[in-house]
């Protein structure tokens, strides 16, 4: 059973070491970075915090003792791989059977067959630049597996599986698995999920209009549909709130997810419904819009969208901080920011911060010390030192 110690390290007895020692296993299955769920075990055990502060070499013994549990163990490969995977290719197949039917409806459905094959299309084009940015630098057999693994739709389990595994960034690659694979997600949502969505609302509402029949498929598409875009983005947002590195460089801005586990659960099934609702609320507004309307429909998305990119520039920070230069980085950042505006507005994604953000973070906690998580003695964050670890913050800006 997990069960908090609230007891200090020079008072700890034997059955509350035990205890502890118990905590442990249930801390890693509750997060997908070892890391992550080395703090959670730390936060829940006041003598483990006292330990790991004052003995350096502590922490970093336990993430690799824990990287060895969660590998060999089969809830740490299995319930992470099921969920992202089944949910990944449930929502594709889904999206695929509606797809059929809509190509078997005749003229009056040609129309949504049409904007299907287009979303499905783009996410698979964006995926596979993704996947060509990530190992361009590799040998052509690498980026010839990665755009495979991508075609056949099993870049969502893939991508699941390596981050389950712990497996580090490789060499002459630029993100590392954890960033690769929210990437991959965002596309995901920003490419299919949204506008499978839209697309099958619309349908069924012109069906009821006509008075038609409507298949059990499209209500199952449309509701595989709506909980995994609230539970993809809930992931992402509660991923990037507790992971360690950012609460240690910008305690300013991370830190909304409670420590208790309990909570902590609770925070996240209402975050997977509120952005589920929210992302079927804000579908039905514009479809609605757009049967009194079109042009209501249009000004209402594309206006959003234009605030956002205006602030944004206002701001100075429009630039993406991927590495590239010229035109093809003004329109990355142009793709970017766009994704990233429709994927907050219709789940309410919190993805990160932006640049100018961790600046005033940087300037409020000048003083702030973070906390070491490896090496021996020195303060290192994730392999950099402080100064590296904040210019690296600062330089990346957030995970989209």
């Amino acid at each position: 059973m997990n069960r908090a110690v609230s007891t200090k390290l020079i008072c700890v007895s034997d059955p509350e070491a035990i205890q502890i020692g118990k905590n442990l296993i249930p801390s890693l299955k509750s997060k997908k970075l070892v890391e992550a769920g080395v703090d959670v075990w730390k936060l829940q055990n006041k003598a483990i915090k006292e330990l790991m502060e004052k003995h350096d070499w502590f922490l970093p013994m336990i993430v690799i003792m824990s990287k060895g549990i969660v590998k060999t163990a089969a809830w740490g490969l299995l319930w992470r791989v099921t969920i992202g995977g089944a949910l990944s290719l449930g929502d594709l197949a889904t999206d695929i059977l509606v797809l059929l039917q809509f190509w078997n409806g005749g003229d009056k459905m040609s129309t949504f067959k049409d904007l299907s094959l287009i979303s499905l299309s783009a996410s698979i084009l964006l995926q596979l630049m993704v996947v060509t940015f990530q190992n361009r630098k590799k040998k052509i057999s690498k980026l010839l597996k990665e755009w495979a693994i991508v075609l056949i739709g099993m870049k969502g389990p893939w991508d699941a599986y390596r981050v389950a595994i712990g497996a580090e960034q490789e060499k002459d690659t630029e993100f590392d698995p954890i960033m690769e694979m929210s990437f991959s997600k965002g596309i995901e949502i920003f490419a299919e999920s949204i506008p499978a969505i839209l697309i099958q609302s619309s349908a069924i509402l012109s069906a009821l209009e006509s008075g038609e029949s409507i298949s059990r498929t499209a209500y199952i598409s449309l509701l595989v549909s709506m909980f995994s875009t609230g539970f993809v983005s809930a992931t992402i947002s509660y991923d990037t709130d507790t992971n360690p590195e950012k609460r240690a460089g910008s305690p300013q801005f991370y830190g909304l997810v409670p420590d208790n586990g309990t909570r902590r659960a609770l925070l996240f099934v209402s975050m997977t419904t509120m952005s589920s609702c929210l992302v079927m609320m804000k579908s039905l507004l514009l479809v609605s819009l757009g049967k009194i309307k079109l042009v209501y429909c249009f000004a209402y998305f594309f206006g959003e969208v234009a605030i956002y990119l205006v602030m944004k520039i206002v701001r100075g920070d429009f630039t993406y901080w991927l590495p590239l230069e010229g035109c093809l980085k003004i329109l990355m950042s142009i793709l970017m920011r766009v994704a990233v505006q429709i994927i907050a507005a219709f789940t309410g994604t919190n993805a990160g911060v932006s640049r100018m953000d961790l600046l005033r973070a940087k300037r409020a906690s000048r003083n702030a010390k973070i906390q070491p998580l490896g090496g021996t003695g020195s303060s290192l964050v994730g392999g950099l030192d402080q100064e590296e670890f904040k210019r690296e913050m600062s330089r990346r800006g957030s995970l989209f």
